[in-house]
């Protein structure tokens, strides 16, 4: 059971919270950009 907490936790880490990520700074950019400012830097 703990190997399988490791997988799923390991799995969450590099999959599910960069898509999160992602999503989460592109509806701030949109929110900025329609503020008539700048994107934020980093990762695209």
């Amino acid at each position: 059971e703990w190997t399988l907490d490791v997988l799923e936790s390991l799995f969450n880490f590099y999959f599910v919270q960069p898509e999160l990520l992602k999503r989460k700074r592109e509806a701030l950019n949109k929110k900025l950009k329609n503020a008539g400012k700048k994107p934020m830097k980093g990762k695209k």
